[in-house]
This record gives C-alpha cells, structure tokens and sequence, in this order.
C-alpha cells in the first residue's frame, strides 16, 4: 500500500553518461535555484540524442531565489525504509531510497500553501524510479495504491502512476552559458483523489536536466528544473516552477512580450504581484479565492498588494482590451 506523496526525481548528466550510484546526489547537497519565467516553454517534445533545449531566452522572477536539496529522512515514523529526501524549498518533498541497485519512492509532499497534498507509498509497494544503469530511452512504468492526505479530500485511499525516463541527450542553452552534454530525466506522477467536491486528478510533471560529469555541480544536482503541478476536477489549478541554478541575469518584463500579451508573477508570491505588459494601462482585476469569492478588486496599473490575503490559493481575473483573462496564483 503505498500513500501519495510527491517525489522529486533527481537525476544527473555526465558527457551523456547514464544515472548509477556513482552520481547519486549525496546526503548535504544544496544549491542555490533562481526561479523563473513559468511561462517558459518545457520543451516536453525534444527528446532524443544530440537534441538542443533553448532557454537563452529565459527570464528570472523578481522573488526571492528556492534552495534545492537532499536531505537524511525526516519522517522515519512515515517513511522507516527512506534514506534520501529531495526536496525544492516550499514546493515539493520527495521521499525515496537510493542504493547501488537503483532509486524507488516511497512518497512525496505538495507544500505549496492552499494546495498541501501529502502522499505515502507504505512498505512493500514503492513506486520504481531507476534501476542502474538508466541511460537514454530507459523507462520504467509503475502503478499504485495508497493514502493521500489533503483538506480537500473526502476519502484517503487513493491509485495512480508514475513514469520516469530518460528521454534525451544533448545541448542546454541559458543566458549566460551553453552546456553541452546534458543528461534530461523526466517523472510523471498521477494521482487520483476524491474530494468532497467529485473526483479529481493531480499530475506532477517533473522535468530535470544533469550533468552527469560532475563538472557542473561535483554533486550531481540539475542545472534546471521544470516542475508542473496540475490538479483537475471540481478545482482546476495548473502551477509551473522553473528554477535555474545559473542566474539568468535579466527580468522578466515588457521586452519579451507581445503587444497585447500579460504576464503575472511572482507566483508564489508574498507581498506585490506584478502585472506585465506594454501597453502599461490601466488594468480593472479581481481576486477571487477558490470559492469563488471576490476578496478585492480595483484598478492596476503595475502591482496588486497582495500582502494581505491568508496564504493559501487564489484567481486573479484582469480585463484586458474586452476580453476578461483568469490567472491562478498562490499567495504565501
């Protein structure tokens, strides 16, 4: 029986190396990810050897950086047989054990405010994530049944899915620097809940990319992370965290976007949240909570204070030349 909680695969790049417990990211490691445009592209369709991912175009947040990590278990009530716990600073615990044999999971934690979801996969069914060697096109599929444990759930015994892969080789492009041969690994998690509301699904996408050489990071740990929450059902919500541990050096601002295009973030965010455009008019909004409450509401130009909201999730509405646009964020 397994419990649903997200697990972060980490994975790492050599010269097009394959995973194996000798680039295992070790117990301690951490780094600083600047996050970034959630709107960039995940390039989920480049996939194979020699493949280029483009991100010279990619902007940071104006928020406060996330710490990437690996740390010793702490939940060894919950979780007895876990040795590792990959974790993004305020979004996602992954709870697995690694040894020279490969990485399987045993659950995760959705941390976002308004969104927790906890998930353990208990005792004699884990979810595999790699068997080593794990080179390009290895997959390995797996199903499960466990607890899930959410505010918005009305029954605990939960199934799902889980998908890890390498699926490409090759050139990753950011601002500042060009790496060539990049290990990609990608894990797709599926879970299905019932809440009080109906069914739901909630699908963690996680997207990776590692130089298994170690002449990145001697830790192993990935140079850029997309990672993809996406809860449908009675309550739809779609997050992207895109993080970088290079600094991308430029904001995201009027300059990337189209005429009639808008942008908003940080998401998360704690106090302002900006709203991008280049026409700089005016803007009518609303914020309404996941009731469908309007909490406040007004006329923007550049920011809305948010600073005031209980921490949890919310839909911003912005009227934009007629036509009225839904933009989803979490207030922490």
């Amino acid at each position: 029986m397994k419990k649903i909680v997200y697990l972060f695969c980490i994975i790492n790049t050599i010269s097009y190396a394959q995973f194996n417990v000798s680039n295992e990211i070790p117990i301690g490691a951490s780094q600083t990810m600047y996050q970034c445009d959630s709107a960039a592209n995940n390039f989920s369709t480049i996939t194979g050897t020699g493949v280029t991912w483009d991100y010279s175009n990619l902007y940071k947040m104006p928020i406060a950086s996330k710490i990437y990590s690996v740390i010793a278990n702490d939940s060894l009530n919950s979780f007895p047989d876990v040795n590792k716990v990959f974790q993004i600073e305020g979004v996602l615990k992954n709870y697995i054990k690694s040894d020279a044999s490969g990485r399987i999971s045993y659950g995760f934690i959705i941390n976002i405010p308004g969104v927790a979801v906890s998930t353990n996969y208990t005792g004699a069914d884990p979810i595999n994530l790699m068997t080593y060697p794990f080179d390009l096109n290895s997959t390995l599929n797996d199903i499960f049944s466990g607890i899930i444990v959410s505010g918005f759930v009305s029954n605990p015994n939960t199934s799902g899915s889980s998908k890890s892969i390498v699926d490409g080789l090759g050139t990753l492009i950011l601002p500042t620097q060009t790496f060539n041969n990049i290990t990609r690994h990608r894990l797709i998690d599926t879970v299905n809940a019932t809440t009080f509301a109906g069914s739901a699904k909630i699908v963690i996408d996680q997207i990776e990319y590692f130089d298994l050489s170690g002449t990145f990071s001697a830790q192993y740990l990935p140079i850029l992370n997309y990672t993809k929450i996406k809860i449908t059902g009675p309550l739809n919500i779609t997050l992207n965290f895109v993080m970088s541990a290079i600094d991308p050096i430029g904001f995201v601002g009027e300059e990337e976007l189209s005429s009639n295009e808008i942008k908003v973030g940080p998401n998360p965010v704690s106090n302002f949240l900006n709203i991008y455009s280049k026409t700089n008019s005016n803007t009518p909004y609303e914020v309404v909570d996941i009731e469908g409450k309007i909490i406040k509401k007004g006329v923007s130009n550049q920011t809305i204070d948010v600073s005031d909201l209980v921490n949890g999730f919310y839909f911003l509405n912005l009227l934009n030349q007629g036509e009225k646009k839904t933009y989803p964020f979490v207030k922490e």
